[in-house]
């Protein structure tokens, strides 16, 4: 192994390499010293289309690795990139990204690039070349007359400097990342944080956070009304727990459940043990 010296030392003739392993001590590493390549971006919808043939991006800093060195490129201004028009037939997919420049290595010096696919009725994404970091993908399809009039979904990873808190779009995606302990992170607006072997909740307590009525509704005697109950999406990575209140009848009788408990949806029954119609609503308190 070459020995480095301390950067930044006078005196001392830096190459890239160098200077990418001392920078890579900035960016937020995994449990094996590898840095996660990625976007720190200036907002949530970073590529968005125009009433053109061109892509706006907004500004933005791409982490590229290398081993367990970096390069970084900044795109300090708002930036504009073309594409061509929309296929005659058929759709294909426009990848936008981009490739901080090993300049030593003949790669061309830009902020951002379009790669395009081939129009297919089933479009697939082209390929990158190595090193890309990629920002969004755009749907173009036959009759689209403008970049804005396509389907965009912003894709870029998010990077950070060491010791931040990582969003990631999707537990998937944070569960794929080898975290060192200690490291937070982001998912659907729940804070995670990486013990040795596995992601917590960093508010593991019984905290509720959605709360459902069901409405005051006639249950017949001796009978069972049962509600299914769906949970705004991504609120829960896995089954919550379920609090009834006391069902607001006048009658002991009356009582309710629940089963059929997933991450997304339950279902509610009211019972009315009498033998009489009794007016019956509940409120569901929902955590995790």
């Amino acid at each position: 192994m070459m020995p480095i010296p301390g950067f930044l030392s006078d005196d001392y003739d830096w190459q890239g390499a160098e200077v990418g392993a001392a920078l890579a001590g900035l960016v937020v590493r995994d449990a094996v010293g590898v840095p996660l390549a990625g976007v720190m971006p200036s907002r949530a919808d970073l590529v968005r289309g125009r009433s053109d043939w061109y892509y706006d991006v907004s500004p933005f800093v791409a982490v590229r690795v290398e081993g367990r060195t970096v390069l970084i490129g900044p795109s300090p201004e708002l930036e504009s990139v073309a594409t061509s028009p929309a296929p005659s037939s058929n759709a294909r997919i426009d990848i936008i990204y981009s490739r901080p420049a090993d300049v030593g290595a003949g790669e061309t010096v830009e902020a951002v690039f379009v790669a395009q696919g081939l129009a297919s009725s089933v479009p697939q994404p082209p390929a990158l070349p190595s090193g890309a970091v990629e920002l969004a993908r755009f749907r173009v399809s036959a009759g689209n007359t403008s970049t804005s009039a396509a389907v965009g979904t912003q894709t870029f990873q998010t990077t950070v400097c060491a010791g931040g808190v990582l969003p990631f779009r999707t537990a998937a995606q944070r569960d794929a990342f080898l975290a060192t302990p200690g490291q937070l992170a982001m998912v659907a607006d729940v804070l995670w944080q990486r013990t040795a072997t596995a992601w917590k909740r960093v508010a593991p307590d019984q905290t509720i956070t959605y709360r459902r009525e069901l409405a005051v509704r006639s249950v017949p005697a001796n009978s069972t009304i049962s509600e299914p109950v769906a949970f705004p999406a991504g609120t829960f990575s896995s089954a919550p727990v379920i609090a009834i209140a006391s069902p607001r009848s006048g009658s002991r009788g009356a009582h309710a459940t629940v089963n059929n408990l997933t991450a997304s949806s339950c279902t509610v029954h009211l019972h009315n043990d009498t033998s009489s119609a009794v007016n019956m609503g509940v409120y569901l308190f929902v955590s995790m």
